[in-house]
């Protein structure tokens, strides 16, 4: 038997076959069809109108260009308003992921890396959770290692046509989502590390940001637009020592390495490690490319005040980790040893996610259940930034906006009353008071998401919204209360007060 398990467990498939068991066995546990969270249902909402208004309504209300929306009209377009169909284009873009993280472990660091790299990027749930969004980030990250694929294969291969595809790619990258144009010295990094004999650094270099620069032209006008409205941009809080660390080092796939590593290690007395053979100018590239984004970003938010630290805006730094695992896993010897780590690490992966909760926005099931009392209004605070500027709360122009999970599931619902973020505000507490106030009665609903921000800083926003009616009189019936959005009915009013 102990024979038996040697031979096979030394079979060079077996990394092949741990990532793919692992990839469909942790796809089965994706709740593709559950409702949309709140920034999927702006892209729903966007994208549901004639190509021109979806072309309009992205260049009004989004931080990213129409390229991405324009394709979650075509869906919609195709096969109607699904969660599905509207996550699909995130589903391909992930495991296009996959395959071009494979490749590019490969190009960058060996074959025993490569089969394990895409592994270990199915470990993160931040992966998971983008890849079954719709949203930008996962087809961004795609053309992201597309163009450092090419980028490198340029070098090695000296091929032209390799490094302005590239040059391309990352101008496409940046159309998805300009804010990771924090990537951009990644592909100058292995452009420079990696840089060819036969060609000349500074002309590839020079022809790539020439490229780059001269593709996103159409895209300054939209980039001027958003600066204009950095109100909206910075709303993360600021990141603590913790945080950044919990960022770089996500934490179930680094556990999960190091339980297996160290398990592995105890357990075989042939184990070897040997780190001699990895190279150590790649492995200094990879490190800076995953500390680079929370470095950068968590140090522009402690020296302005203003915070873009949001694992999203990083997302292109998960392959990173997930070669540096790779190729640490390939330091290990005999082949059956290193084999062995793999099938624990795939194990643990696979235990853990089959049976973790999903934390999610369930705006379908409360959207039904309010929108079905046809007569009552509706109080809805819905967690978006502009909420904390009075004159979007009180413009008709963009209410269909500010209520998109409603426009989403409920279009025929309109009688929805917006509440701004912050009650205590003394623009805000006017409005509530002459505005909101007045339209309720008994029976009416108030449904609220949870916010984890603290504004004001006393408590969190849910809190205060709260709060504040029940100071007005108000009692609540909770009727709903669906993860992380929660529906009240409303009881004890005497409107003839407002």
């Amino acid at each position: 038997m102990i024979q038996f398990l040697a031979k096979n467990l030394a079979h060079p498939l077996i990394p092949y076959l741990c990532l793919i068991g692992s990839a469909v066995l942790v796809g089965f546990t994706l709740p593709l069809n559950a409702s949309l969270w709140l920034d999927e249902t702006l892209s729903a909402w966007v994208s549901n109108a004639s190509l021109a208004e979806t072309l309009q309504r992205a260049y009004t209300y989004q931080g990213q260009p129409p390229f991405y929306f324009s394709l979650i009209w075509l869906m919609q377009s195709c096969f109607g308003f699904q969660e599905l169909y509207i996550r699909l284009p995130s589903l391909l873009a992930a495991l296009v992921c996959l395959w071009l993280l494979y490749r590019l472990a490969r190009e960058y660091g060996n074959a025993e890396a490569a089969s394990m790299a895409p592994l270990f990027l199915i470990a993160n749930d931040e992966f998971h959770k983008f890849a079954i969004s719709a949203r930008p980030y996962t087809l961004a990250l795609a053309m992201s290692l597309g163009a450092l694929l090419l980028l490198i294969r340029s070098q090695h291969r000296n091929s032209t046509i390799s490094l302005y595809t590239a040059a391309l790619l990352i101008a496409i990258t940046l159309y998805l989502h300009p804010a990771f144009i924090v990537f951009l010295p990644i592909p100058i990094l292995l452009l420079y590390s990696e840089r060819s004999t036969a060609r000349s650094l500074f002309k590839d270099l020079t022809g790539v940001l020439l490229t780059v620069f001269l593709s996103l032209l159409p895209l300054f006008a939209q980039l001027l637009a958003l600066a204009a409205r950095n109100q909206e941009l910075y709303f993360a809080s600021i990141p603590n020592a913790t945080r950044i660390i919990q960022t770089i080092f996500s934490p179930f796939p680094v556990v999960a390495f190091l339980t297996a590593f160290i398990c592995t290690a105890i357990f075989f007395k042939s184990f070897k490690f040997d780190l001699k053979k990895l190279s150590s100018k790649k492995f200094l590239v990879l490190t800076i490319w995953l500390l680079l984004a929370p470095i950068l970003l968590s140090l522009h938010a402690n020296l302005t005040g203003n915070s873009l630290f949001l694992p999203r805006i990083m997302f292109w730094r998960l392959p990173a980790l997930a070669i540096i695992a790779a190729l640490l896993v390939s330091a290990i010897s005999p082949r059956l040893v290193r084999n062995f780590c793999i099938i624990i690490f795939s194990c643990l992966t696979v235990t853990v996610y089959s049976i973790r909760p999903w934390h999610l926005e369930s705006w379908r099931e409360v959207v039904t259940t309010v929108a079905k009392d046809t007569d009552q209004k509706t109080a809805l605070f819905s967690g978006l930034i502009e909420s904390d500027q009075l004159d979007w709360v009180t413009n008709r122009t963009h209410h269909a906006y500010l209520t998109a999970p409603f426009s989403v599931y409920a279009p025929g619902y309109h009688n929805t009353i917006l509440l701004p973020r912050n009650p205590h505000a003394p623009e805000a507490k006017q409005y509530l008071q002459t505005e909101v106030l007045p339209q309720l009665s008994t029976g009416d609903y108030v449904v609220m998401i949870k916010s984890f921000r603290q504004s004001p800083p006393a408590y969190g926003v849910h809190e205060a919204l709260h709060s504040f009616f029940i100071e007005h009189g108000f009692t609540f019936e909770t009727i709903e209360s669906k993860k992380l959005v929660e529906v009240y009915r409303i009881s004890g009013i005497n409107s003839e007060r407002y």
